[in-house]
């Protein structure tokens, strides 16, 4: 369940009033818990000013708007690309990760991060660059905005030129670490304590 408060209120017109911002910008990380429209007119403004534009498309809609998948990089869930694709996964397995990633390709994402929860993350580009990338163990407490902190994670390492791939295996620790804090806000990891769950697990 999603209660929007503000956020249902912020028009185009906000955006529009906010260019400066993506004149300065590398990434623009955008979600759907605002407005369609209002999405739109961030991800136009994001492309006109040369940002990089990433997209987590969560709460999917059942109808996706063509344009917000073309994008930088697409970042859903599996339930979200089931509802974006139109795919039954079932008891997903990489095959199937592969064709959905695929799907969300050909309606014009750049490259696709798949969230896969405890089996950790799939990345496909569009020009053929596939990854699967290893999950981080922890002991979960609650997966609230799990997959928040992963996108964050995301679009801060694209932001410091840091390859699709290995932003995507920060991105898989921070969204493990969030799961080990009750809420969302509080289970938000730093760069040290991401850091830290990498060095631990990779040495």
């Amino acid at each position: 369940m999603v209660a929007s408060g503000a956020n249902h209120l912020v028009t185009p017109d906000d955006v529009y009033h906010a260019e400066a911002l993506f004149e300065s910008a590398d990434v623009v990380l955008l979600q759907l818990e605002l407005p369609l429209p209002t999405v739109k007119a961030a991800r136009a403004l994001a492309v006109k000013n040369g940002c990089k534009v990433v997209l987590d498309p969560a709460p999917a809609p059942r109808t996706m708007p063509p344009e917000l998948c073309q994008v930088d990089v697409i970042s859903p869930n599996v339930s979200e690309a089931q509802l974006i694709t139109g795919k039954a996964a079932g008891e997903f397995d990489e095959r199937v990760d592969k064709l959905v990633a695929s799907d969300l390709i050909a309606r014009g994402a750049k490259a696709a991060v798949l969230k896969l929860g405890g089996r950790g993350s799939l990345v496909l580009t569009a020009d053929g660059e596939i990854a699967k990338v290893k999950p981080y163990r922890v002991d979960i407490v609650d997966t609230t905005a799990a997959g928040d902190a992963f996108t964050a994670a995301l679009a801060v390492g694209l932001a410091r030129g840091v390859p699709l791939t290995e932003a995507a295996k920060a991105a898989n620790a921070a969204g493990a670490l969030a799961c080990t804090k009750f809420g969302a806000q509080p289970s938000m990891p730093t760069v040290e304590e991401i850091q830290a769950l990498m060095r631990d697990q990779e040495s």
